[in-house]
């Protein structure tokens, strides 16, 4: 998609060959290769993006659509996501067992999240450990 649209001489540097190899890869100086054009551009987008327009809410519309764009071209979106999903449940797991035991100790919101997902990541690990000691996971 954006690859057909960098040409001319800085489409000849950024499209540069990539040397894989361990010999002479210092000496060869910078090497740059189709994703980090894709990069560039991109940034350029977000750049002139949020310059043009003085509605927050407009900006924040272009910066997401352009991430949205990036990532799912990168396919990197859905992990993304899931990752965010895994994440959210640690959290809310470790926010659980936190109003389990501290009931009464309210904590800031930064403190509580950071206690929470650290308690949620104990507690998965503790499961996953437990349900190995049966002989039943993987």
């Amino acid at each position: 998609m954006v690859r057909g649209a960098v040409g001319g001489h800085i489409g000849h540097i950024l499209l540069q060959r990539h040397d894989s190899g361990a010999s002479g890869a210092c000496s060869q100086g910078p090497v740059y290769s189709v994703y980090d054009s894709e990069v560039i551009l991109v940034f350029l987008w977000n750049l002139l993006w949020l310059s043009k327009t003085g509605r927050k809410k407009l900006q924040a519309a272009g910066v997401l659509s352009g991430l949205f764009i990036f990532t799912w071209c990168h396919q990197i979106f859905l992990p993304v996501i899931l990752s965010g999903l895994y994440m959210a449940l640690l959290v809310a797991m470790g926010r659980w067992i936190l109003r389990l035991f501290f009931r009464g100790h309210p904590l800031p919101f930064a403190e509580e999240v950071s206690m929470a997902l650290v308690l949620g990541s104990a507690f998965w690990m503790a499961v996953v450990c437990l349900v190995s000691l049966t002989g039943r996971g993987g």
